[in-house]
């Protein structure tokens, strides 16, 4: 188990949080470019076979491949430069933005669970499962919400709103940051499985573990990001003068956003309580 340091926030860009982040570099670089040499070697030993080997369908392919390749390892590498020039609110950001998609997968699939597409699903009318849709439904807002609050926290650096981070945050800090966003996705699809295995079995056994449990966690992994925003963003020096500071105005966003995640919270939690089944 890694020991994170709670005592390196003097350390500036050499805390342990930026060095275990630096580790990944050198072996994602080399997966890239073994990639791009393995289907370059690949094309040359094919090539000498024959000489007709250049008009084929399996050479056009490998040659799309190999472009394919060095275009990933070229984005990889500008990234990777970006990355190292960027503050440690940069790589936060970055992590939250990544997973952003898959918030909208996860979208998705939650509307899904409520508008069954067989036959059979929608016959399938028993209290229980209809408990399930509801419970579905309500999650959508959830997702919703962590959804919107994911593109705030990954665009703080915005012209319009310019913060930074507190410089001095130890690495335990920054890593709690950073980890968040794959912890929220973890226990989204905790409440997916879950939904699913109660649609398709018609029984939901201790379901203020299997459902309660990730909902709590999830609002908890939420709020606590909250906590750490509001304690540790710095506002920006700007010229607008005509408005409201940016401190102010983020505070007002995340106080409206706040209400609303206890409101669509709260749903789900009363519909889970009177859960009968």
């Amino acid at each position: 188990m890694k020991m994170i340091s709670t005592h390196d926030y003097h350390f500036e860009r050499c805390k342990f949080y930026r060095c275990c982040e630096l580790m990944f570099i050198p072996s994602n670089l080399s997966d890239h470019l073994h990639r791009l040499f393995m289907h370059s070697i690949e094309l040359i030993k094919a090539s000498k076979v024959s000489r007709n080997y250049a008009e084929t369908t399996e050479c056009q392919n490998l040659e799309r491949r190999i472009l394919r390749d060095a275009a990933e390892f070229s984005d990889y590498t500008r990234q990777t430069i970006k990355w190292l020039q960027g503050s440690d609110l940069y790589i936060i950001q970055e992590e939250w933005r990544e997973k952003e998609d898959q918030l909208d997968v996860l979208l998705q699939v939650f509307t899904d669970l409520t508008h069954p597409t067989s036959v059979r699903q929608r016959n399938n009318t028993s209290a229980l499962r209809k408990h399930v849709n509801e419970l579905a439904e309500l999650t959508i807002p959830l997702v919703k919400l962590t959804r919107i609050f994911s593109k705030k926290v990954s665009n703080t650096a915005t012209t319009k709103l310019p913060f930074t981070l507190d410089t001095n945050l130890n690495s335990r800090t920054l890593c709690t940051l950073h980890e968040l966003p794959e912890s929220i996705e973890r226990y989204f699809y905790q409440l997916v499985k879950a939904f699913r295995d109660a649609y398709t079995t018609n029984e939901l056994v201790d379901r203020q573990i299997v459902i309660g449990y990730p909902l709590r966690h999830i609002s908890h992994i939420l709020e606590t990001t909250l906590v750490l925003l509001a304690l540790y963003l710095i506002p920006l020096p700007t010229t607008d003068t005509n408005h409201d500071s940016p401190e102010s105005i983020y505070k007002a966003w995340f106080s409206a956003w706040q209400e609303a995640w206890h409101g669509a919270f709260n749903n789900i939690s009363c519909a889970l309580q009177t859960f009968e089944g």
